[in-house]
């Protein structure tokens, strides 16, 4: 299987093993690597950190701070809230809440 290869946050280029999750890998690029990333995108797909490298791809790391990064933290977000709600009222049913432009809602 071959390696992948990964753009970090400070503009490297590392390879990565395949098969592997990504996160198992990230501590060893350094802070200025890895600092700020929420996910990985490559091939149109957009993962958290313990899928799986694939094999032969260019990835990128996904920050926080842009445009995807933001949408992410804002959906964990919905779900640690959703999770603290159930701690607290076990009893509370949810319906959808999705992030949206200015944040998220359940």
């Amino acid at each position: 299987m071959s390696d992948s290869e990964l753009i970090l946050a400070d503009g490297r280029r590392v390879s990565v093993p395949a098969g592997q999750p990504l996160l198992q890998h990230l501590a060893s690029f350094g802070m200025d690597g890895a600092k700020g990333a929420v996910a990985v995108a490559g091939n149109g797909q957009t993962v958290d950190f313990m899928t799986p490298v694939p094999a032969g791809d260019t990835l990128a790391l996904v920050m926080a701070d842009s445009p995807e990064g933001l949408r992410i933290v804002r959906h964990s977000a919905a779900h640690l809230m959703a999770a603290a709600v159930l701690t607290l009222f076990p009893e509370a049913k949810f319906a959808i809440g999705p992030a949206i432009e200015d944040g998220f809602y359940y």
